[in-house]
């Protein structure tokens, strides 16, 4: 999650309301929210969320599961993860040996994450299963490798919200002829794609990186309606529908921080 201030008193996370954020991740049905914990003050925000979130126990929609990620790379980083609130942790295939069975041992699901057929085989054969495919901005090779990824062990495909323009590239400009003038139909465009290739889900990284910030809380609201939605990959109706832009239409509901979407079921 982005920059909180520092009077969590009054339920706000920078310009929106925090409890009305996080009922709409939770009727968003996103599979979880992922916080990045490598910095203290992500880890002081993983903190105030899970506190939020557990207030809805028993509710319906009730809470949405926290994930931790940023350098987990020992067992005590997992531990202050799960002391925090988070329910599992992804960690790099690097640190699968040494972590993957500590982390069960304390009660926590593990996200591996992968980049190439080697290590697929490599985690699953250390007892992994959960995945998450990284290959920065090569959707390609993220769709090749789905069929690597047995059916029993759950796959999902990281989606660089950075990579094809961010929010600048959604807010530099007020209108366009067509979606595809705009960079931003690229991270729809891997999104989809990701989605056609039967992922069970997709991490979007760094979909909001400050949420005092208009700019990074819209762009992330947008980024989750738009791949959350049922249309298909055809950007024909993107110029109408999915830019905030020029149109005089207030944002899409509020879809998370970075957030797991569903994705097409295997």
């Amino acid at each position: 999650p982005g920059n909180r201030p520092s009077s969590e008193g009054e339920g706000k996370v920078g310009s929106i309301d925090f409890d009305t954020f996080s009922t709409h991740l939770r009727k968003e049905k996103s599979a979880c929210v992922v916080a990045d914990i490598s910095t203290e003050r992500g880890l002081e925000d993983l903190v105030a969320f899970a506190k939020e979130q557990a207030r809805w126990k028993g509710s319906f929609p009730g809470p949405c599961p926290l994930l931790a990620s940023g350098d987990i790379d020992s067992l005590e980083k997992a531990a202050k993860a799960k002391a925090a609130g988070a329910a599992g942790v992804c960690i790099p295939y690097s640190a699968v040996e040494e972590l993957l069975g500590g982390c069960h041992a304390i009660g926590l699901e593990v996200v591996v994450e992968v980049g190439d057929e080697g290590e697929v085989e490599g985690a699953i054969a250390a007892g992994a299963t959960m995945l998450c495919v990284l290959k920065g901005e090569d959707t390609e090779a993220q769709v090749a490798l789905r069929d690597k990824i047995p059916k029993d062990v759950v796959a999902l495909a990281g989606l660089q919200g950075r990579s094809f323009g961010g929010p600048a590239a959604l807010f530099e400009k007020k209108e366009a002829e067509t979606a595809e003038e705009e960079d931003v139909a690229e991270v729809l465009q891997a999104g989809f794609a990701l989605r056609e290739a039967k992922y069970n889900g997709i991490i979007v990284k760094e979909a909001c990186i400050n949420a005092e910030d208009k700019e990074e809380t819209t762009y992330a609201r947008w980024l989750a309606t738009q791949l959350n939605s049922k249309r298909s990959a055809n950007f024909s109706h993107l110029s109408k529908t999915s830019s905030p832009l020029g149109t005089g239409r207030p944002p899409a509901p509020l879809g998370g921080f970075t957030t797991v979407l569903e994705g097409s079921k295997p």
